[in-house]
């Protein structure tokens, strides 16, 4: 399906304007960029020493100025300016990297600040197209023939939808694809899922995406004394600074190398490597600056618990694991619960009523049943009734 967006092949994305004068075709040769890698030199012994570049003041100054209009119009948590500027510069490049991704932005409540956010990231991302509302087979679509910077408020009530929620399991990772049978042909089409996304929502976010993103959770302050979004002229002069800067930088970015921290590993490293490859780039500097927002940010991800309805799903399996079954009665499944080591179910005094209303978030029912034969019929329920909510929502 690539072929339908003519400018897949451009090294960097433009701004998000449809004026084609405004945003001309950038064709770029190796002899353009050749004074922006480091440089060789030969040891005693006839070895190459790499040299490394120097610090690159116009990344720097770039990514200060981003953090600094961030902090004009939001109150952040900590780490968070640097992450979001570096996220912000990953956009217009991010077909340079194996990986991106999701910028995970949650509150406790309302009023923190969310939708502030995401509009700042509506004028200084590449290619926005925001929304809070929509279909899975436009999203998809819409991913294949533009490569936008996907930005989604309410996220709760869109990922309720399962086949939006598989598409986000693949779609941070170079090569994400949904396939669907031409409507002509009947023949296998694939679409592309692969492109930046920030999703905004109250509460947590599920262990699938968790292991996907980076996540930024926005407090209340009523006594903040912030700048008003509405002044749009300071955005569209950064963002041009962005366009300019990532355009002349891409190739020495690309090929810039990370030495990730020990504490982060496996998916987390996948994850941060294309930020901390901008930020090793630009400099001593913003790379220890880089390095310290993904060490704690990544720590304070884990340690914080799992949003509770993910947190039943995963006791529910446990418990359907360890006794070895495929239907269980109501009351026996609440006991169960009840009985896990460290689980909240008997502080809240779970009932079956209470489970019920809790599964059914996930489209679950009980319904009557016999069980090993048993002459009694009681409400429970099956495997079956959650295996696709353990797959789309379990990341085990």
């Amino acid at each position: 399906m690539n072929s339908t967006n003519p400018n897949k092949n451009n090294h960097v994305r433009n701004n998000g304007n449809t004026n084609p004068q405004a945003n001309p075709k950038v064709t770029y040769t190796s002899d353009a960029f050749s004074h922006l890698f480091s440089e060789t030199t030969s040891s005693s012994d006839g070895a190459d020493i790499q040299t490394p570049p120097p610090p690159d003041d116009d990344g720097q100054n770039l990514v200060n100025d981003i953090k600094i209009c961030l902090n004009r119009h939001l109150v952040l948590p900590e780490h968070a300016d640097i992450t979001i500027a570096l996220w912000i510069i990953h956009t217009y490049i991010f077909r340079h990297f194996k990986a991106t991704p999701y910028l995970l932005i949650d509150s406790p409540s309302h009023e923190c600040g969310k939708t502030d956010l995401l509009t700042c990231l509506k004028h200084l991302a590449s290619s926005t197209k925001q929304t809070s509302d929509l279909s899975v087979a436009i999203l998809y679509r819409l991913i294949d023939a533009e490569d936008p910077t996907i930005l989604l408020d309410e996220g709760r009530e869109l990922l309720r939808n399962n086949k939006i929620r598989k598409l986000f399991r693949d779609g941070y990772k170079k090569g994400g694809q949904v396939f669907r049978a031409n409507a002509s042909s009947k023949t296998p089409e694939g679409f592309n899922t692969f492109c930046p996304k920030a999703i905004a929502q109250i509460g947590r976010y599920d262990s699938v995406l968790l292991s996907r993103g980076i996540e930024i959770t926005m407090q209340r302050h009523d006594d903040a004394e912030l700048e008003n979004i509405q002044d749009y002229q300071h955005f569209d002069q950064l963002r041009e600074r962005i366009q300019q800067w990532t355009a002349a930088k891409v190739p020495s970015i690309a090929n810039t190398s990370v030495d990730m921290p020990e504490k982060i590993n496996g998916r987390n490293a996948e994850i941060w490597t294309p930020l901390l490859q901008i930020a090793n780039y630009i400099g001593t500097h913003i790379a220890d600056e880089g390095q310290e927002a993904a060490i704690e940010l990544t720590e304070r991800k884990s340690s914080q618990r799992e949003d509770t309805p993910i947190e039943l799903l995963r006791d529910i399996k446990k418990i359907f694991e360890h006794k070895d079954c495929y239907r269980i009665w109501s009351k026996d499944l609440v006991r169960e619960l009840k009985d896990l080591d460290e689980a909240p179910w008997s502080d809240i005094r779970l009932t079956p009523y209470k489970l019920a209303k809790r599964v059914r978030a996930f489209q679950i029912s009980s319904k009557s049943m016999r069980i090993n034969g048993s002459e009694k019929i009681k409400r429970g329920y099956t495997w079956e009734m959650f295996k696709d909510s353990f797959d789309n929502y379990l990341d085990d």
